[in-house]
């Protein structure tokens, strides 16, 4: 599980605390923006991303899906700001990501416009 969390240094401190809290045994270094934080083994393995190329936390946060992830709030990545670091990626796992997102957005808005 990927989760992008806001780089700024008072949310980062906010998120080593949460990690120090649960027993991580690793923290982010708030000198190294770039970082990865890599917390257990795949395919249970979580990664901690401050930055995802040219993206922006705060714009991808404005247009965030809210929802839950079983019984706690949860804030996931929309689909269009998901595509648009896909498309970014010039890598084939990540292009065909990208164009599978291309097809669920364009299948949503046909539901959408038939629901009216």
């Amino acid at each position: 599980m990927d989760l992008w969390i806001d780089p700024d240094a008072v949310n980062v401190r906010w998120a080593n605390a949460a990690l120090a809290e649960f027993g991580s045994p690793a923290l982010m270094d708030l000198d190294h923006g770039d970082e990865i934080l890599q917390i257990g083994i795949a395919p249970d393995r979580i990664d901690l991303l401050r930055q995802l190329g040219d993206a922006s936390f705060e714009e991808a946060w404005r247009d965030k899906v809210s929802s839950h992830y079983g019984s706690a709030p949860a804030h996931w990545i929309s689909a269009k700001s998901l595509l648009s670091i896909k498309a970014a990626i010039h890598e084939p796992r990540h292009q065909d990501d990208a164009r599978v997102l291309r097809e669920v957005i364009a299948l949503a808005q046909v539901r959408r416009d038939r629901e009216g």
